[in-house]
């Protein structure tokens, strides 16, 4: 372990530094001292580093962009700049041509029109509308880029940083100085909440997985199942049931694409427990193991309050369910209701819609979800991997269940989404189990 870390660090010291001095300058300084930082660095590097440093950059602000209070809040404005200097920079490398991330296009004139005609939020939601297709492009660019140059470089960069990325974490797990790592039992660590810390993992998993079966890298298949592995790990302390249960439909996917006898013997083992076990036996079960803390298994019947948060929201949507109001009126929406109904003391569960299909249907309607939608299925389509892409859509698929990060593009998790279809939209010279 510390040998490989010693490899990780003195491998991309140059780059790995870079991005740590913006860091720093963040929490000594804020924002703008990290700007600046940010921004000297990148046009001090030669071309091929400077590609790799907003690579690297783009992910880190990305993680820690959910943080809207605390020590890490300037990442949240981070994450707009690193975006623009991403899109400037890569101009030169015919950014709008042959792109995948193209694909977002209708959907974002149409959501562009919709928060520009209906939306009470204004700007804001004129914006995020260009979020997806603007985030798509700089991440498949990128991928092209290094696909055609430095693909296993590239890869194994990815390694390290989410190797570090664990690093830090696992020391908060163990040695919690930072005092905002916990929520009420619950590890965060550096996320905002336990559940993007879940949902970050599971995505970081997935990918992993990726790594492990198709590509090549400086690192040996047993360290990436230890990354694996402690990706998991921050699965199950975070708490978070959506990404537990989306990476066992993961696995569970891989594994039926494989072997057709994995989907029967599932199904008839998932009819022999709906028939024989009810509710408070499976509880009863999850509690021998030591989970019902951890699972918070009192609260899985009502999803933690969702399910009243989930009827207002349908409700809301089926009286006008086509056109929506813009993005970002999901949460605008919420906090209105709750507000008016319900008063300061409302519970968490009302501080969201906690599913992106409603999140998106109160901001597009169904026809901007049916080009969504489109969206999805062409990056599906383009995929070279048929295997790897079904499951990695029903994990994406399953996750938006009962969170609505699908709903907005500048969260933690869609440029993980990205880079994912974009490794696959973009195959290495060997595909090994397609």
């Amino acid at each position: 372990m510390v040998a490989l870390l010693k490899f990780a660090i003195s491998t991309y010291s140059r780059l790995l530094l870079s991005i740590l001095f913006v860091f720093i300058n963040g929490l000594i300084g804020g924002f703008i001292a990290a700007a600046v930082s940010l921004v000297g660095i990148a046009l001090f590097l030669n071309l091929r580093n400077q590609l790799f440093y907003l690579l690297g950059i783009f992910l880190l602000i990305f993680i820690m962009g959910d943080n809207y209070k605390g020590a890490f809040f300037f990442f949240q404005n981070l994450r707009f700049l690193v975006l623009g200097l991403s899109l400037v920079l890569l101009f030169k490398y015919q950014l709008f041509q042959n792109n995948p991330g193209n694909v977002f296009i209708p959907f974002t004139i149409y959501a562009f029109v919709v928060s520009m005609a209906l939306s009470p939020i204004g700007l804001g939601s004129v914006l995020r509308s260009l979020g997806f297709w603007l985030v798509a492009i700089t991440l498949f660019k990128l991928i092209q880029l290094f696909s055609a140059n430095a693909r296993v470089y590239t890869v194994s960069f990815i390694i390290s940083i989410l190797f570090l990325f664990c690093i830090v974490q696992l020391s908060l797990y163990f040695f919690p100085v930072y005092q905002d790592s916990f929520l009420v039992g619950r590890f965060k660590g550096l996320m905002a909440n336990p559940n993007g810390l879940g949902l970050l993992s599971l995505l970081c998993y997935s990918l992993i997985v990726f790594f492990r079966d198709y590509e090549t890298s400086f690192f040996p298949r047993n360290f990436l199942y230890f990354l694996q592995l402690t990706f998991l790990f921050f699965i199950v302390v975070s708490g978070s049931r959506t990404a537990l249960i989306s990476v066992l439909s993961f696995e569970f996917l891989l594994r039926v694409r494989t072997s057709p006898l994995v989907l029967i013997i599932s199904l008839v083992v998932f009819v022999g427990m709906n028939v024989f076990l009810s509710i408070s036996t499976s509880l009863d079960f999850l509690s021998s193991f030591g989970l019902s803390n951890t699972l918070r298994t009192e609260s899985i019947a009502t999803g933690s309050g969702r399910l009243e948060v989930w009827q207002v929201a349908y409700n809301t949507f089926i009286k006008d369910p086509w056109i929506g109001k813009g993005m970002g009126y999901d949460d605008y929406f919420i906090d209105s209701y709750s507000n008016k109904f319900i008063g300061e003391n409302k519970s968490r569960q009302w501080n969201g819609i906690w599913n992106s299909y409603l999140s998106m249907g109160l901001n597009v309607g169904l026809l901007g979800m049916g080009l969504y939608g489109y969206a999805w299925y062409r990056m599906y389509q383009l995929s070279s991997y048929t295997v790897f892409r079904f499951a990695f859509l029903g994990l994406c698929l399953a996750s938006a269940v009962t969170e609505s990060w699908m709903a907005a593009s500048m969260n933690a998790f869609m440029p993980f989404v990205f880079l994912i279809w974009a490794f696959q939209i973009y195959p290495s010279n060997v595909i090994s189990k397609a």
